[in-house]
């Protein structure tokens, strides 16, 4: 969840915060929280906020794949990751935080 703390700049900073921010219910960003959670640690980060999503690639997906495979997550799961990815891509672009070539490669990846 969204720490009481969180200053709206690092929101305008952090692609994920931003996706956080923009979400309805306080249920979908519990969900989607722990998802970007879970992705910024098989990425090699400790949280959400230390994460640089300004460095997403493709074949980031590949890798946070293989973990949720391996962990046993059914395809349902691993769509739910994916989609949390490819918004949290999109914010970084729209940041410009994210270059145009990894945005579009990530957007291609299906489903």
């Amino acid at each position: 969840m969204i720490a009481a703390d969180t200053t709206i700049s690092s929101v305008k900073k952090n692609p994920a915060l931003a996706y956080l921010s923009r979400l309805g219910s306080a249920r979908s960003v519990i969900t989607i929280s722990n998802c970007l959670k879970h992705i910024a640690n098989i990425l090699g980060a400790k949280d959400i906020e230390s994460s640089d999503w300004s460095k997403l690639k493709r074949t980031h997906w590949t890798e946070i794949q293989k973990k949720l495979s391996a962990q046993g997550c059914c395809g349902s799961t691993q769509n739910l990751y994916l989609t949390a990815f490819k918004t949290v891509a999109k914010e970084a672009w729209t940041l410009d935080q994210l270059p145009q070539s990894s945005y579009l490669k990530i957007q291609a990846l299906k489903d």
